[in-house]
């Protein structure tokens, strides 16, 4: 089976590629800095802030808090657009009112 010789060797080549191993080391004075924080009880206020800021729940409701917030500012934006198109269209209506009526009933006007 030519599938089965495959997988061996598939399987030889993943296992000797696990023979130049060598174990991890940590960097110079790791096990100092580790024992020095440790040691330190009192924690930092941007310790504090990242400590919270960093828990699931309150990035979910931060970023559901920003769309809404834009949500909002949106149909905001769209209903004063609107208001601003219903106005403008007022405004003609009372503009060509204004102008006809001032032509009719002008007192000035003695041309028939």
């Amino acid at each position: 089976m030519d599938n089965k010789s495959y997988l061996e060797n598939k399987a030889q080549e993943a296992l000797n590629s696990l023979d130049g191993i060598q174990r991890a080391d940590p960097g110079p004075f790791f096990y100092t800095r580790l024992k020095a924080r440790m040691e330190r009880s009192k924690r930092s206020v941007w310790e504090n802030i990242s400590g919270i800021i960093s828990k699931p729940a309150i990035t979910v409701f931060g970023l559901l808090l920003i769309v809404l917030l834009n949500t909002v500012a949106a149909l905001n934006n769209e209903a004063a657009y609107n208001s601003t198109l219903t106005n403008q269209g007022e405004m003609a209506f009372v503009d060509e009112y204004a102008q006809v009526n001032s032509f009719f009933y002008d007192i000035e006007n003695v041309q028939p």
